[in-house]
C-alpha cells in the first residue's frame, strides 16, 4: 500500500505562495517589533495555509502489470519466397526464446495473410490494404 500527500488548493498555487509569503512578513515583523502572541498568529497563519491548501492523503494498492510484446508475423504471398517462411519461423523461435528468459513478460502473436491477391486499383502492384487483409491465429502465447 502507498500513502501519498496531495495538495488540491482552493486557490492557484501564485496566490498561496504570495498569501504564505504575506503570513511570514507579518509574523517577522511582528517579532521584530517585539509584539506579545506572536507565535498565535504564526500559529493561525499555518493553520489557515494548510487549510486553502486542501490536504488529503490518498492510499493506493498496486499490482504490477506484465509488459505485453507483440509479434505480428506476415504470411501473405510475398514471405513465400524462396526461405522467407523459414527465417520468419527462426526469428520467432528466437524473440520466443529471448522473452522466455526475461521475467513478467508476455508474448502475444497474431499471424495475418492476404484474402486475395489482386491489385489494389490505382497502385498497380499488389499493394496491402486494411480490407483485404484477415486475422488468423488468435491464439494467446505466454513467453
Amino acid at each position: 500500500m502507498t500513502e501519498t500527500l496531495i495538495l488540491d488548493p482552493l486557490v492557484p498555487m501564485v496566490a498561496l505562495y504570495v498569501l504564505a509569503g504575506l503570513a511570514l512578513f507579518g509574523v517577522a515583523l511582528a517579532v521584530w517589533r517585539r509584539l506579545a502572541g506572536w507565535w498565535l498568529r504564526a500559529l493561525a497563519a499555518i493553520a489557515i495555509l494548510a487549510a486553502v491548501a486542501n490536504p488529503s492523503v490518498q492510499s493506493e494498492d498496486r499490482a504490477p502489470l506484465s509488459d505485453i510484446v507483440i509479434a505480428l508475423v506476415d504470411e501473405s504471398a510475398s514471405q513465400r519466397i524462396s526461405d522467407r517462411p523459414e527465417q520468419s519461423a527462426t526469428a520467432l523461435e528466437t524473440l520466443s526464446g529471448q522473452l522466455a528468459r526475461m521475467p513478467n513478460t508476455e508474448l502475444r502473436g497474431r499471424r495475418w495473410h492476404r484474402i486475395d491477391d489482386r491489385p489494389i486499383r490505382g497502385f498497380g502492384q499488389r499493394a496491402a490494404s486494411p480490407h483485404r487483409w484477415h486475422r488468423g491465429d488468435h491464439g494467446r502465447t505466454r513467453a
